[in-house]
């Protein structure tokens, strides 16, 4: 006697289709613990009912898999643009901020050289003390 997980492993059939055709052709069917257990007659049947139906199963799961997998590769698509559209709309902003930074700079180093070339002649003008008493 073979679970339904066996069976489904055995097979390559998703449980659940195991399920439904065990709800519709088959009543023979043993109970242990919550387990449902299948014996030789039950597994013969179900082995020739997914024997013939094989090829069909595997185009319609490969169809479903498919459709799913393209459903999934286009959402995910869709948020990577919508990541890189966020990235792109900050990266403009980042490079506005820094071109004011940039401009702040310049104004901040224009003004120390003012400042530098006022106190110059100053700092010049300034004599030592031997200078001034020996005036030259």
């Amino acid at each position: 006697m073979k679970t339904i997980l066996e069976l489904s492993k055995e097979l390559n059939v998703p449980k659940q289709r195991i399920y439904r055709y065990i709800k519709n052709h088959i009543t023979d069917v043993h109970h242990d613990a919550g387990v449902m257990y299948l014996d030789e007659t039950a597994e013969n049947l179900l082995k020739q009912a997914f024997s013939q139906d094989e090829p069909h199963q595997k185009n319609t799961f490969d169809v479903h898999h498919d459709v799913h997998q393209t459903t999934s590769n286009e959402a995910v698509l869709k948020q990577f643009e919508t990541v890189i559209e966020t990235l792109k709309s900050q990266l403009e902003e980042k490079d506005k901020q820094i071109e004011q930074l940039q401009k702040l700079l310049d104004q901040q180093q224009q003004l120390q050289l003012v400042e530098q070339t006022k106190l110059l002649p100053v700092i010049q003008e300034k004599k030592s003390f031997w200078k001034r008493i020996f005036k030259k």
